[in-house]
């Protein structure tokens, strides 16, 4: 509830203390007063708090808010959100135990307000003889009352320089808080909106080109250990297809492909399909992002993207490389990484003279992100590396369409769980290279934590650049 009366905020405060400290001394104690006036009236004071309201400050969040109706002065039409500043200090004259007394009830006074963070309109508070009493004062208890108590973190210095007077008197002990948010009553409204008759009944452009995910085929072997060695097949969404053209083993055809699904993708008199990668930019490439037009993907090994749409489904065949035009104007390529994408859409609609310039009307869809995968083909069988003691070394073969030594890649591989640790080259001292990897330009070779001369079946992790090749397994032992 707003109010322009802002000693009710004080009072509730004091209401507050008053009934808590009292109940933390527990019977028998001697009585707390709480005050509300300045912190120097109090030099012949007892056993008392004081709660002095020292500065006003607007909320910055709340700043502002049109005001209902169409007054032109809507401004005033709103409550004004205040946070207000609060010293409060500590005060007991009598000796021999004055400062010990002063801490101790600046104790209770500190419990109560950390204790009491929120006070709403069902805040309430007993005291030592079990009395409940409502915080919250009449004029204030209205169901959107909401006071937010706060201890200002003040430095010992800025304390000083608060009580840095010219009769130097000494430093209080003293607590500083904010307490918000305390709405000022606005002006009443002096007019007032139309009625609305129409909801939600809007004219814009139609948004026809619009992608809504992106798919892949995943195809991996099961082992016969878990119940058979015919390809398993998944559909991923993100899609997350392989670098193979063609197809290095016949198990896994087409594993190259991935699918755009959407609406309105085969509109217009022209498409292309726009890719975007965060790193294209810093490598040359305008704007970072590379448009390829539709195109059938010839046989055999080819840098050419097989791109075609579809009125609801774009469907795309990666390649290697791919092929842009420079700042230049000069045709460059890029070798395709592992990692994430963004796809777009492009429609052209239609054409524009301009002089002596043909512009293209252009209906540009939303992005989707694809992945780029490794893929493990093969394992080599365990190559034995003498001691003593003996070691076994694998090598696992990898998609053969990007180089494992680029530059920049991020490399992970994980066996049983166990994360390896990358190292250029392998120790002369064999047991030393346990739970390491180097990479070749198409293979990893791994040094396993485990006994491959026993029987077993281990899971296999490749990651590039944070995307995870197929499921993969290794099986060991005769």
């Amino acid at each position: 509830m707003a109010t322009s009366d802002l000693s009710l905020v004080s009072t509730s405060l004091q209401a507050l203390l008053t009934a808590n400290i009292g109940r933390l001394a527990g019977n028998g104690a001697p009585t707390v007063a709480v005050s509300l006036g300045y912190p120097e009236d109090q030099v012949n004071a007892d056993r008392t708090i004081n709660l002095h309201l020292y500065h006003i400050a607007e909320d910055q969040f709340h700043k502002n808010l049109p005001g209902p109706g169409t007054d032109p002065n809507s401004v005033a039409t709103t409550p004004m959100s205040l946070s207000l500043f609060y010293l409060m200090t500590a005060h007991h004259k009598t000796a021999p135990k004055r400062a010990e007394t002063e801490q101790q009830i600046m104790g209770h006074a500190l419990k109560t307000l950390h204790d009491f963070a929120f006070v709403d309109p069902d805040t309430s508070v007993a005291d030592v003889a079990g009395t409940v009493t409502k915080v919250l004062q009449p004029g204030l208890d209205d169901a959107d009352t909401r006071l937010e108590i706060v201890l200002r973190p003040l430095t010992p210095e800025d304390a000083l320089a608060y009580w840095a007077t010219e009769q130097q008197q000494p430093v209080r002990l003293a607590a500083y808080y904010e307490v918000r948010l305390v709405q000022l009553e606005p002006e009443p409204a002096k007019s007032a909106a139309n009625m609305v008759l129409t909801v939600g009944q809007w004219v814009g452009l139609k948004a026809d080109v619009a992608l809504t995910a992106s798919r892949s085929s995943l195809r991996f072997a099961r082992p016969a250990g878990l119940g058979g060695s015919l390809p398993d097949e998944i559909e991923l969404s993100p899609g997350r297809p392989f670098l193979d053209h063609p197809a290095v083993d016949a198990a896994f055809p087409d594993s190259n492909h991935f699918w755009l699904l959407g609406t309105g993708l085969a509109a217009g008199i022209r498409r292309r399909l726009v890719v975007r990668h965060d790193s294209w930019r810093a490598l040359g490439v305008p704007g970072g992002e590379i448009a390829l037009p539709e195109a059938v993907q010839p046989g055999g090994v080819t840098d050419v993207w097989g791109v075609a749409f579809d009125s609801q489904r774009i469907d795309v065949r990666l390649a290697g490389r791919i092929a842009y035009t420079d700042a230049d104007g000069n045709p460059a390529t890029l070798d395709i990484l592992p990692g994430t994408y963004r796809a777009r859409a492009d429609v052209v609609i239609g054409e524009q003279a301009v002089g002596t310039q043909v512009r293209e009307l252009v209906r540009r869809s939303n992005e989707v992100l694809f992945q780029i995968a490794p893929r493990l083909g093969k394992a080599d069988a365990p190559v034995l590396i003498p001691g003593p003691p003996d070691r076994h070394r694998i090598t696992f073969h990898v998609s053969p369409r990007f180089d494992l030594t680029a530059a920049g890649l991020d490399l992970a591989f994980i066996l049983d769980g166990e994360a390896y640790q990358r190292v250029p080259s392998f120790d002369p001292v064999p047991e030393k290279n346990d739970g390491l990897f180097r990479a070749t330009m198409h293979t990893i070779v791994a040094q396993p934590l485990f006994d491959v001369a026993k029987k077993g079946l281990h899971t296999v992790r490749l990651s590039v650049n944070g995307v995870d090749s197929q499921p993969f397994w290794l099986e060991t032992g005769p």
